[in-house]
């Protein structure tokens, strides 16, 4: 409707009179000249850039798939109608029509604009190797058990300003398309305040943002990864699984919400099922470094110490490669978690030597890192070097801001250090020190309890 108003009012201002068989020509050339031809700065601009936006930048389909449906369109002149979120975001974009159960290109206008060459064009563009900065995770925040866990989440789309379109719709008596436009701008809205309020730990107020967006839109599979996310803050990892496993039935391509799958399974102490789910999201993306740290914890917790150690290597040469080819771009704290990953691999293997250069490695990043810092305390320990491992601890107590847990557990090691290097009143203190932070300390009591034996 929006583009016949622009052809009627194009014919109205057309100046010369139109002969008697001449109509076709005549409209074919004003719309190819005032709406095809440059049309970014033509009458039709506006609408035109929409269409365009929600093919490359959809918040809510990958743009690869909805590029590739598309161009299948074009090149059959029609597809078969399923029930998939892809063919419903081209219907909803208004691009395709269904007819007798068929797919079709809606109008030559849009057939012209965004033709074969041009979709050509935008894959090969989308399919080039992305740079590390539009990696979606990140590695600030660890699980339990130290799997990496997402902060950033994925997709923050962009809110499309539709100026003058509800009133063009309203009088032209498209209520229905109407709503679907303040659907998705509503949609969207909550999308990033969710987001907004998961990366404020305000985990319960995010997936009320998620629920409700859902409850308008039950398709919109990144919002169930990032309600997965979410639960995930609040430790319901049964809940976590549901909603993660419920984005990949939605879109099975859906790589980060496999990773959210693995997480979760993780956290189950369902290794196996965890390991399969992040080799799927690496079968989908093999270049991110993320998928392949979190498999290494599940295979460690397996005790499949050579596989890991393969798989912690891969992770290392790819975000080697990825500040190769960007120095500018800051993946220290990526760096930081994988060697200290590798670090955890060595000490099982007990090749504490190397161990201890992997933790140097990692605190070289960032000398911060409590895993690294502990890491780099027990391979000297591994290596029977004692009282440089009682000063490692000590250097955390005195000089790490540390929470009580970690403090805890610091006391823990230096406790059993000193023991074994029999000086059992010294780990005697340390250990009741350990317990005075954490009264159900297992670990701690039973150390003290052998202590002076």
């Amino acid at each position: 409707p929006f583009l016949t108003q622009k052809v009627c009012q194009l014919l109205c201002e057309y100046e010369s009179f139109i002969d008697a068989g001449e109509e076709a020509a005549v409209v074919e050339q004003l719309i190819q000249n005032h709406l095809i031809a440059n049309w970014q700065t033509q009458v039709a601009a506006e609408h035109l850039q929409i269409i365009h936006d929600g093919l490359i930048a959809n918040p809510r389909c990958d743009s690869i798939w909805l590029l590739r449906l598309y161009q299948r369109i074009l090149q059959q002149g029609e597809l078969p109608v399923q029930d998939s979120p892809i063919q419903t975001e081209l219907l909803n974009l208004g691009l395709v029509v269904e007819q007798e159960n068929k797919l079709k290109i809606s109008n030559q206008i849009y057939k012209s604009v965004f033709n074969l060459s041009w979709v050509d064009q935008q894959l090969a563009n989308m399919l080039e190797i992305p740079s590390p900065s539009s990696s979606r995770m990140t590695s600030d925040n660890l699980f339990p058990g130290s799997i990496l866990k997402a902060k950033n989440l994925i997709f923050q789309p962009r809110v499309l300003i539709f100026r003058g379109i509800w009133i063009l719709l309203a009088i032209l008596g498209f209520s229905a398309i109407c709503w679907s436009f303040y659907k998705n701008i509503e949609v969207n809205i909550l999308f990033q305040e969710g987001n907004k309020l998961f990366n404020q730990g305000e985990y319960k107020k995010a997936i009320a943002k998620f629920d409700k967006l859902l409850n308008i839109d039950s398709n919109y599979y990144q919002a169930w990864t990032n309600r997965g996310y979410a639960l995930a803050g609040l430790q319901e990892y049964n809940k976590m699984l549901e909603s993660c496993s419920t984005a990949t039935i939605i879109e099975p391509k859906a790589v980060y919400a496999w990773n959210c799958q693995g997480e979760a399974l993780y956290n189950l102490q369902q290794y196996y099922e965890a390991i399969s789910a992040f080799d799927t999201a690496i079968a989908l993306n093999t270049k991110d470094p993320i998928f392949w740290i979190n498999k290494t914890e599940s295979l460690l917790a397996l005790k499949q110490i050579d596989t890991a150690l393969i798989t912690i290597d891969e992770a290392i040469n790819l975000l080697q490669k990825m500040q190769k080819a960007n120095p500018q771009q800051n993946i220290t704290r990526e760096l930081t978690i994988a060697y200290s990953h590798k670090g955890k691999v060595l000490w099982q293997k007990k090749q504490y030597k190397q161990a201890l250069a992997a933790f140097d490695q990692a605190l070289m990043n960032d000398p911060q890192y409590f895993t690294a810092l502990r890491g780099r305390g027990l391979a000297l320990q591994g290596l029977k070097q004692y009282k440089q491992a009682i000063a490692q601890f000590q250097q955390m107590l005195n000089e790490s801001p540390l929470t009580d847990t970690q403090k805890a557990e610091t006391l823990y090691y230096m406790g059993q250090t000193y023991c074994q290097l029999s000086q059992f009143s010294d780990g005697i203190v340390a250990l009741e020190a350990a317990l005075k932070l954490k009264p159900d300390y297992q670990a701690a009591e039973e150390a003290k309890g052998k202590c002076s034996r």
